[in-house]
C-alpha cells in the first residue's frame, strides 16, 4: 500500500531531527517501532547495529532483520524515574519502554532518504516535488516484527527482530473470496458460461491487491473507480476463470493467478510483479519492456529506466 498514507505527520514534520551520515553521505534516517497499544519508540542511526533488507525479484515483498542496541535494557527500561505511579492501575505507556505484542502487529516504520545537506532549512525531502528522485534513490516501508531474539554482540546486549513487509502479513491473513465474476460488473453471472466468466490475469492481480490491502493506492487503476491508470501494470494476454477455495487467503489468490499470467508484450516473455521501494505502489511489467526502457539500441543511449553509466576500464566499446 502507499506508504505516504502511513507515515505520520509527526514523522514527516520532524525530518530535520533524523539526519544521519552514512558512508560520508547525508541521509534522513528514521526507524520507529509502534503498535496499537500506544507504545512508540524511535531509534537513532547509531542504535541500529545491523540492518538487512532482502529484495527478491520473484516476489514483491521485502523482508530481512534489524539488530538494535539494548545495553542496559534500554528498549524496555523506564522512560521516566519510577515513582508510586507504577503501582497504580494506570498502565500509561509513558512509564515504560517499548513492549512487543507478539502478534505481528508491532510495526517498524523505516525511512532512508539521501539529502544534499544537513541544513535544517532545506526543502522537506518528503515533498511531492521530490517524488521522482525518491523513487530512484530513497527507501521507505512499513514492516511487521515477526520474531524477537536476545543476542550478545561485541558491544553488549542487543535485540534482533525479523522483519516482514506488512503487506505480506495482511495478505496472508485476509480472505477476500475472490472470483473473476467480480470483474464483470453489470452482468448476471448465473447466465454466463465458465468461458464468459473469465477475466484478464493482470486485472485480477490489481483487484486482489486493492481489496486484500484495503487500499486503492496499492495499484492506481480504473478498477478503483477513478480515471488514473497505473502505466506499468499490464492486463496481460491470458484470461482465467477462478473462484477462491474456502481456505485460500488473498496471498494464495495472488500467487495462484500470478503463476498463470502471460505478458501481453510481443516478446511473449515473463512479467515481474514488483513493489516500489518508496511509494509502495505495485507494478506488473514484462522483462522485455523493462530492458527496452533501460536502453535504446537505436541511439545507443539510456532510456527511461537508465540510471547510471559504467565504463569498463581499458575499453571504450562496452558500457553497463
Amino acid at each position: 500500500m502507499r506508504n505516504d498514507a502511513l507515515f505520520t505527520t509527526a514523522v514527516l514534520g520532524n525530518f530535520a531531527k533524523s539526519f544521519a551520515v552514512i558512508n560520508k553521505k547525508n541521509y534522513v534516517f528514521n526507524a520507529t517501532f509502534a503498535n496499537a497499544d500506544g507504545y512508540i519508540t524511535s531509534f537513532q542511526k547509531d542504535a541500529i547495529l545491523d540492518l538487512k533488507i532482502e529484495d527478491v525479484v520473484y516476489t514483491p515483498f521485502y523482508s530481512g532483520y534489524i539488530v538494535v542496541d539494548n545495553r542496559e535494557d534500554a528498549i524496555e527500561r523506564f522512560k521516566s524515574t519510577p515513582t508510586k505511579n507504577e503501582f497504580t492501575n494506570s498502565v500509561a505507556p509513558n512509564l515504560v519502554g517499548y513492549r512487543t505484542r507478539g502478534d505481528a502487529r508491532d510495526l517498524l516504520f523505516l525511512s532512508i532518504i539521501p539529502v544534499p545537506s544537513q541544513d535544517p532549512k532545506i526543502k522537506n525531502p518528503y515533498d511531492s516535488s521530490n517524488l521522482q528522485y525518491n523513487k530512484i534513490f530513497s527507501f521507505q516501508c512499513v514492516f511487521a516484527l515477526t520474531d524477537e531474539t536476545d543476542i550478545e554482540t561485541s558491544t553488549g546486549k542487543a535485540k534482533k527482530y525479523k522483519i516482514v513487509d506488512l503487506d505480506y502479513v495482511v495478505l496472508k491473513e485476509k480472505k477476500i473470496f475472490f472470483s473473476t465474476v467480480n470483474l464483470l460488473p453489470g452482468k448476471n453471472a448465473a447466465f454466463l458460461s465458465d468461458l464468459n466468466r473469465r477475466a484478464l490475469t493482470g486485472d485480477c492481480l490489481k483487484y486482489i491487491l486493492q481489496k486484500g490491502l484495503g487500499s486503492t493506492g496499492a495499484v492506481f487503476s480504473t478498477l478503483s473507480g477513478n480515471n488514473t491508470v497505473t502505466p506499468n501494470f499490464e492486463s496481460g494476454a491470458s484470461k482465467i476463470f477462478y473462484s477462491s477455495p474456502n481456505d485460500y487467503t488473498a496471498f494464495d489468490d495472488l500467487m495462484y493467478i500470478y503463476n498463470f499470467h502471460v505478458t501481453s508484450d510481443p516478446a511473449n516473455d515473463f512479467s515481474f510483479l514488483l513493489k516500489d521501494g518508496y511509494t509502495g505502489e505495485y507494478t506488473l511489467e514484462s522483462a522485455s519492456s523493462i530492458f527496452k526502457k533501460s536502453y535504446l539500441k537505436k541511439g545507443d543511449i539510456g532510456g527511461e529506466y537508465y540510471i547510471e553509466n559504467l565504463t569498463i576500464a581499458g575499453t571504450k566499446q562496452y558500457r553497463i
